[in-house]
């Protein structure tokens, strides 16, 4: 670390003092503190002061070289960082004051400072709580008889009073920081003194502090705060008991005593006030009151007990308590209160996760009562706990549904029967393969003995300055503190979890019980925690659905600093950086799989380092972490290389990377391929292939995968094959797909490497082997293998089905051919002519066509054969079509067949060309109109168009779409003689989305966009016309920027330089309204006329019959109501009676009719001030539409800033979009 220079000290003082003042401190005390920062000999703290400002003003660190980032999601702030140098101070203030004798203290001061500390702790959860972690210090492990009694005013300061004991009680009110109880208790003759109490919870301590007559303080610790005052701080909660009277006072004769009914009733009432710790306290004293006649007292006292210890969660006592209450069955009138019991004990076995246990106190619960509810409800829960624990068999996707952010917990058994435990060669005792598992196989599943996620209530934020170690870390104090607790509330927990390693041994891994209490060695659980702990993704929905959505590379999303979590038999697993298994993380669930191939008595390893990063770099992070070095068989071999040799191989990866990425996403040249088979060879040569013989060799990984997407689309299977199993080969497996199989196995003696790539390249291998020679067994091989890896990877099988359709996609191109399209029938007639061999293919059809205003069906060719339903495969020119025959039901009304061609790993379009090249060789009329891909007239019939707009306008939109080209509204045209036609105005500014919005509609109902192009130079009236003849009955008309395309009316005068050729050449606006309604014009189409000028448009043009609804973004929602035909003549009385004689055309009032024809009592009511408002429009001379929108100034932005979303179709021709 470079010193701090003179010419750099002026900017940084500067600097941290504005951030102080920012910090609400006032400018002299901002420059007294940074002053003390700056010139602050502690080079840590210098270290630290720069990565808070770094980010706000980098120049001034650009000399600072080697500032280290803080671990954590976040720096720690200038504030924090100031709470950094005081805890530095107050150990120095301690130990100059260590040994001398206590000052007195103000009881009212310190009131005031509790009461102002009260106030802050709702702010805990918003900022990130300061903890500075004490030296370590040992817990008494005397008995209280053993100590001798001290008095306040004999404290020392800075001092651990061993072998004495200190009688107080609470003399004052309480307040909670983070995990620690802060208060005041008092002595004999008045004297008071600050309390710190860690690792209680505020409920223990409010009963311990407010309501014990005394309580002692086992062998007290008096320190130094950062103000300079003392206080008597208690880091063990077994170091502070309560003391009887006698203890206090020197007495031999017991305090007074209720009776053990008093004891009962009192406990019940406090039950009631949810005051629980008073209320266990009751109990116990009544039990202990309670004399021998007095059985079933004894029993009710022990049966309440229990209830309490499971709302305080002390399941080992609740156990002890609920047998206690099970009488001995000689009074009948008890068995109803025995199934109680039962059924307390066996809640408690339960949350002990003693399922066995569980089970047998719930058979003896049915054996009394068979109908309990709740006790069959119960025991099916257990036995499915206990089929999970023996057999390892869950409901993953089950399982997984039931996470979320706000409940990450499962209710699961571990599952740990193929692990042991045994010592191992390297970092002690490990975990063994009891039995051979596969690749896949499910090694153990277990659940956290503790975890907090930021989600849960008692979680907050907090940085935890390790002086001795010279380190600021975002703290897992919060688990910390729930861990002690739970060990202090259960203490049959306490030996499994002190038999994990850690750096402070503390008082071991066997129980130490003293005066009845097993005690807890607070800083000997968080050195386990620091070695032990994992850090855990929040749970997410998109990570359940997502293809390897739970495996590490997505992993990042969850806050790992702030999620954490203690896996008790995960937490045995040695490292290796090539791990033979692999996790994931299921909330607050572990699972673990195989990686590869694991003999009987193999040792299990994971990897506790990004195993990509150089040697060095994981050997330092290790050390410094874990304190080990790692020796694995890469390590060795990587630490064996030369460091230029390292970096010129990871030179070359980074360019086969870059390489390999650009041809898997596109078409790669010959020289691509040439650059990337000298790339392959460059990399194999920088190996030592003695030293990575049985290593894998990953720096041409992805360099591999992209020859492989090139080869296939280049359908070039044997030089795919042969780069897919080159791939294994590099990252240590033997895939053999000789003689039509797939075996995938590990080489002899070979570390593996395993990618979710490996599982994409089989899967598209084994897709090419479908399309070309159908299901085999080394299809279903490849699918087999393909799971096992895809399982050890991402842990369940959630996402499998979803990447399953992802690659069969990204090799398959699909058309729809709608039975009205001019394609459909020649390509059905060319599909049954190749099946004329296969008579059960084809079935008699006769072609007929509906005339709506006749009510008659027309027979168009007579009977043919055609193919039948269903799905059919064809070769042409050595390519496999797929296609799937769909014959429309007579309640659609489209009449006619629906085809949906496939081709396989080629594009759209060449699809269509092969499919056009076809026709011509088929028995087809002369006359039948070729397909050309210029045409435009194809799209994805999968591609997806969002648009982003006012729920209630898109509504309407679709609706009323929707109606119009139901079948049931072509008949509702033709039965009342009314064009069935339908014309929208889209208007508003430029870039709101008008084009997208039609694209969108087209996409939507499946309708072929005809894009009219009036500003094109060789288009006139006659070419127009032409045009709109060959549409089909049923597509989708759309005209662009009408406004500027120069549609004018031709008058009656003659102009000079009249040139007729040129005004041939133009489209005239009675030449675009002849084709849009005029006699000629074809019904079924919808008509999308685009404008940014509205009001600049003849009015002609969009009035009312020809534009039916003008949409700024803005229209009502449509209602569906339904009339009886008997108030139908009263309604059109009431309607004609509000519309004024003569003022409204025909059209107009059609137009609105039909715009409310399925809600005629919104049209009688609306229509006076629907006329009132056309009639004001019209004498303004502005356009009239059957429906106008006028929206208020706020939903004109929301919706000029409307977007249109499109689903991305990539360059494979797979779809893909963002979550």
């Amino acid at each position: 670390m470079a010193e701090v220079s003179e010419s750099e000290r002026p900017q940084i003082l500067d600097q941290l003092a504005r951030n102080l003042e920012l910090k609400s401190h006032p400018p002299q005390t901002a420059q007294k503190y940074a002053e003390k920062i700056l010139f602050s000999k502690d080079n840590l703290w210098i270290r630290q002061l720069a990565l808070a400002l770094q980010d706000e003003k980098p120049d001034i660190f650009a000399g600072l070289s080697g500032t280290p980032k803080a671990s954590g999601s976040k720096a720690p702030d200038v504030a924090t960082l100031l709470l950094m140098q005081d805890e530095n101070d107050r150990v120095a203030s301690a130990s100059f004051r260590r040994g001398q004798e206590r000052s007195s203290i103000n009881a009212e001061t310190i009131r005031s400072q509790l009461d102002g500390i009260a106030e802050k702790d709702p702010e805990l959860k918003e900022s990130r709580h300061f903890v500075p972690i004490i030296e370590p210090y040992p817990p008494s492990l005397l008995s209280l008889q053993d100590l001798k009694p001290i008095k306040l005013a004999e404290l020392m300061q800075e001092t651990h009073h061993r072998g004495y004991a200190l009688f107080v009680r609470g003399a004052g009110p309480l307040a909670c920081s983070g995990t620690t109880v802060i208060s005041v208790v008092a002595g004999d003759g008045g004297d008071v003194e600050n309390i710190e109490i860690h690792h209680v919870g505020l409920a223990f301590a409010e009963d311990l502090l407010r309501t014990a007559e005394s309580i002692a303080i086992k062998e007290p610790y008096l320190t130094i705060r950062t103000d300079g005052t003392t206080t008597i701080r208690v880091d063990h909660p077994t170091d502070i008991v309560l003391a009887n009277k006698s203890m206090v006072d020197g007495e031999t004769k017991p305090a007074d005593r209720k009776t053990a009914s008093e004891c009962k009733q009192l406990g019940n009432d406090l039950l009631g006030q949810k005051k629980l710790w008073q209320a266990r306290q009751a109990y116990q004293q009544g039990s202990a009151s309670a004399g021998t006649d007095e059985q079933k007292l004894i029993l009710d006292l022990s049966r309440n007990l229990a209830r309490v210890d499971l709302d305080l969660g002390r399941y080992d006592e609740a156990v002890n308590a609920a047998l206690k209450a099970v009488s001995d069955g000689s009074d009948a009138a008890l068995s109803g209160l025995d199934v109680k019991a039962y059924y307390r004990a066996a809640s408690a076995n339960y949350n002990l996760r003693a399922y066995d246990k569980a089970e047998e106190c719930l058979t003896k619960l049915l054996k009394l009562d068979g109908n309990d509810a709740e006790g069959k409800r119960d025991m099916q829960r257990v036995q499915t706990r206990l089929t999970e624990q023996k057999s390892g068999k869950y409901d993953f996707e089950k399982l997984v549904g039931k996470l979320s952010p706000q409940a990450p917990r499962l209710d699961i058994a571990d599952y740990t029967a193929p692990v042991d435990i045994k010592d191992a060669d390297v970092g002690g005792r490990g975990l063994f393969a009891t039995h051979d598992l596969r690749t896949g196989d499910l090694v153990l599943c277990e659940k956290a003995f503790s975890s907090m996620f930021e989600k849960d209530k008692d979680w907050f934020a907090a940085w935890e300055y390790n002086r001795g170690r010279l380190s600021m870390a975002s703290s897992t104090v919060s688990l910390w503190d729930q861990m002690v607790q739970k060990m202090l509330q259960n203490p049959s927990t306490i030996p499994e979890v002190t038999k994990l390693g850690g750096d402070y041994a503390g008082i071991g891994g066997t129980k130490v019980c003293v005066d009845d209490i097993d005690v807890v060695d607070v800083f000997q659980v968080r050195s386990l925690i620091e070695s032990n702990t994992f850090g855990i993704p929040s749970p997410s929905k998109q990570r359940q659905t997502r293809p390897f959505g739970f495996t590490a590379e997505f992993q990042q999303e969850g806050h790992l600093g702030d999620n954490t979590g203690l896996f008790l038999k995960t937490s045995m697993m040695n490292h290796s950086c090539v791990p033979n298994t692999r996790k994931v993380f299921l909330g607050d669930a572990i699972i673990i799989r195989a990686t590869r191939p694991i003999k009987k008595g193999q040792e299990l390893v994971q990897s506790y380092a990004q195993t990509d990063a150089d040697v060095s770099e994981r050997r330092e992070m290790l050390q410094s972490t874990w304190h080990f070095q790692c020796n694995c068989k890469l390590c060795i071999a990587e630490a064996q290389e030369a460091d230029e040799k390292r970096k010129d191989r990871e030179t070359l990866e980074q360019g086969a990377n870059q390489l390999g990425m650009a041809i898997k996403k596109s078409s790669a040249s010959s020289q691509d391929v040439s650059k990337a088979d000298a790339l392959l060879k460059s990399i194999k040569n920088s190996y030592d292939l003695e030293l990575y013989k049985c290593l894998p060799r990953k720096a041409s990984m992805y360099l591999h995968v992209g020859l492989i997407h090139h080869y296939m689309r280049q359908s070039h299977r044997t030089r795919c094959m042969a780069t897919i199993t080159s791939l294994f080969d590099m990252l240590g497996w033997k895939l053999d797909t000789a003689n039509g199989k797939a075996d995938l196995d590990r080489k002899e003696n070979s570390e593996t490497h395993i990618v979710p790539e490996l599982v994409d390249v089989l899967l598209l291998f084994r897709s090419m082997q479908l399309n070309s020679g159908g299901r085999s067994r080394q299809t279903e091989q490849l699918e087999s293998v393909s799971k096992e890896l895809y399982l050890a990877m991402n842990g369940v099988a959630c996402g499998w089905e979803p990447f399953l359709r992802t690659i069969r996609s990204r090799l398959t191109s699909s058309i729809t051919i709608p039975s009205y399209h001019k394609l459909n029938r020649p390509i059905k007639k060319w599909i049954s002519d190749s099946l004329q061999d296969s008579a059960k293919a084809l079935t008699l059809q006769t072609t007929t066509q509906y005339d709506l205003r006749e009510g008659v069906e027309k027979v168009d060719d007579g009977v043919k054969w055609e193919p039948d339903a269903g799905a059919y495969a064809l070769r042409y020119d050595g390519h496999k079509l797929t296609f799937s025959i769909e014959y429309a039901t007579q309640e659609t009304g489209e009449g006619g067949t629906k085809i949906l061609l496939k081709k396989d790993f080629e594009a759209p379009k060449i699809v269509i060309v092969a499919s056009s090249s076809t026709f011509k060789t088929s028995k087809m009329p002369v006359d039948t109109p070729q397909f050309s891909y210029t045409e435009q007239l194809w799209t994805h019939a999968t591609t997806t168009l969002y648009v982003t707009m006012p729920e209630a306008i898109k509504s309407n939109l679709v609706e009323d779409i929707d109606n119009y080209l139901s079948p049931a509204a072509e008949k509702y045209y033709a039965n009342r003689g009314i064009p069935w036609r339908r014309g929208y105005l889209l208007y508003g500014p430029p870039g709101t989305g008008k084009t997208s919005l039609a694209q969108a509609i087209a996409t939507h109902f499946k309708l072929d966009i005809y894009l009219l192009d009036l500003a094109q130079p060789k288009l006139n009236d006659e070419s127009l016309a032409d045009l709109f003849a060959k549409l089909p009955n049923s597509c989708l008309v759309l005209i662009e920027d009408i406004d500027s395309s120069g549609i004018r009316r031709e008058k009656m005068c003659i102009k000079k330089n009249h040139d007729d050729e040129q005004d041939a050449a133009k489209v005239t606006l009675s030449g675009l309204l002849n084709v849009i309604d005029g006699a000629a014009a074809k019904e079924g189409r919808l008509l999308l006329i685009l404008s940014n000028e509205p009001d600049s448009l003849d009015s002609a043009l969009v009035r009312a019959g020809r534009v039916d609804r003008k949409i700024y973004m803005g229209n009502a929602k449509l209602s569906n109501k339904s009339l009886e035909p008997k108030h139908l003549e009263t309604l059109a009385h009431a309607f004609g009676s509000v519309i004024p004689s003569e003022s409204l055309s025909p059209a107009e009032v059609g137009g609105y009719l039909m715009l409310h024809r399925n809600d005629p009592l919104t049209a009688v009511s609306n229509a006076g001030h629907w006329a009132s408002e056309i009639i004001a429009i019209k004498a303004r001379g502005a356009n009239v539409s059957a429906h106008s929108s006028n929206v208020s100034d706020a939903d004109s932005s929301e919706t000029s800033s409307a977007e249109v979303l499109e689903a991305a179709v990539g360059s494979d021709g797979s779809e893909s979009s963002d979550e």
